[in-house]
């Protein structure tokens, strides 16, 4: 977790308040814009659609009204994700395509400033790619010697 404001890390710590919320301490009290990034995994059955809630924020003086919330997704080369919903949150073009052996397939981001809670829906599937391919080699005598050419063309009809 990086909590920024002016270009500082303002984190201390975090304490688990339970299932759903945390509590975060900063250095010292904060005012004006602040960048709070927050990376975790969440658990979800093997196979089928997820309902799963973002999180909102609250501070000691009632809720954070965000400027700008941004979602990205990321999936390991054995499963397959969909983004099926986030009403209100707009697609917005990848920042970065890959994390930590993952590769990123969804980015949404929200610029409306409401408190909110929005549910995801999220489809996770077995990543179980077919490939079609070929190779085109090719053998020619020039200079006096020998010379091999391989090339390969792929297609991948399903998966990712």
């Amino acid at each position: 977790m990086i909590v920024l404001h002016d270009d500082a890390n303002r984190f201390l710590r975090w304490s688990r308040v339970s299932d759903d919320e945390l509590s975060v301490f900063l250095t010292n009290p904060l005012s004006g814009e602040i960048r709070l990034l927050v990376r975790g995994e969440v658990a979800t059955v093997t196979s089928g659609r997820n309902g799963r809630s973002l999180f909102s924020l609250l501070a000691l003086t009632g809720p954070v009204v965000p400027l700008r919330r941004e979602a990205q997704f990321f999936q390991q080369d054995e499963v397959r994700i969909e983004v099926d919903g986030l009403p209100g949150w707009q697609e917005e073009p990848p920042t970065a395509s890959r994390f930590d052996r993952a590769r990123l397939v969804a980015s949404r981001v929200q610029s409306t400033p409401e408190p909110s809670r929005p549910v995801l829906g999220l489809t996770v599937r077995a990543n179980r790619p077919r490939v079609d391919g070929s190779i085109l080699t090719m053998l020619a005598w020039s200079d006096e010697q020998w010379q091999l050419e391989s090339v390969l063309h792929l297609q991948v009809q399903q998966g990712a």
